[in-house]
Order: C-alpha cells, then sequence, then structure tokens
C-alpha cells in the first residue's frame, strides 16, 4: 500500500478504525487517527493509548508490507462512547 493511501483512509471523516493485514505478522489497528505518523517508508502507531493520549506501545512498519485493509467495530468504553470520540 502507498503511504499516501493510507493517510487518506485515517483522514476520513468520520474516522472508522482500520485493521491493516500484513505481509508478515500480526494485524495492526488502528483505532484512534491521532496515533498515526505516515511517513512514505514507515508508519508509526500509537497502541494501547490512554484518556489523555498517551501511548502504552508502539509499533511501526513500512506501509508497503500492508496487502489488506479492513474496517473494524470500534468497541464501547467504560462510560459506553466510543474510543474515538
Amino acid at each position: 500500500m502507498k503511504a499516501g493511501e493510507l493517510r487518506a483512509m485515517i483522514d476520513e471523516r468520520p474516522f472508522r478504525p482500520l485493521r491493516l493485514h500484513m505481509s508478515e505478522g500480526d494485524p495492526v489497528d488502528i483505532t484512534r487517527p491521532r496515533g498515526v505518523l505516515v511517513a512514505q517508508r514507515m508508519v508509526v502507531v500509537a497502541l494501547d493509548m490512554d484518556e489523555r493520549g498517551i501511548a502504552g506501545r508502539t509499533t511501526w512498519f513500512d506501509p508497503r508490507h500492508v496487502v489488506k485493509v479492513e474496517r473494524v467495530e470500534q468497541p464501547e468504553s467504560e462510560n459506553g462512547r466510543r474510543e474515538s470520540e
């Protein structure tokens, strides 16, 4: 996948979570658009973000390794709101 194509999907409004399937390894879920940095040859995704937007960990990959993208349902948090709200 090209970096610009991924960025366009992340920037769609309203945001809908994505699951990225890689050429090798586990899929990566993007649940919050502000937790993603897209460069030409690297994507960094913040994982386990808390309510302040601070990541517990990150993962990175080359966007050329994304072989499939699917939309996924966002789980509701304990207060009944979607995590990206």
